[in-house]
């Protein structure tokens, strides 16, 4: 998992490192940073979050849990953001400090 959050943080790099006229790129990279998150997230709710439950430590697991709504939310905006919007990059720079 920490590998994938670093290969996350290189996406955002990447992300962030685009200019307006790269519209293409900005697309292609919103589309591997939505698959890199989506397998991470799938892996974090089937067996991190079940192990800190056992582990008694629900309401942890429940807040880490409530993450991936902010996230699912910050993608959807991006997917529906035009590549050229002048916010893309202050939305994606919101994005991966949260």
């Amino acid at each position: 998992l920490a590998a994938e959050h670093e290969a996350t943080l290189m996406i955002f790099d990447k992300m962030l490192a685009t200019d307006d006229t790269q519209t293409f790129k900005r697309r292609m990279l919103v589309k591997q940073l939505t698959h890199a998150l989506d397998k991470h997230a799938h892996q974090e709710e089937n067996v991190i979050y079940p192990a800190l439950r056992e582990a008694g430590q629900k309401v942890e697991a429940d807040e880490l849990n409530g993450e991936h709504g902010y996230v699912k939310t910050y993608l959807y905006e991006l997917n529906q953001m035009p590549g050229d919007d002048p916010s893309w990059t202050t939305k994606v720079r919101e994005f991966r400090d949260m």
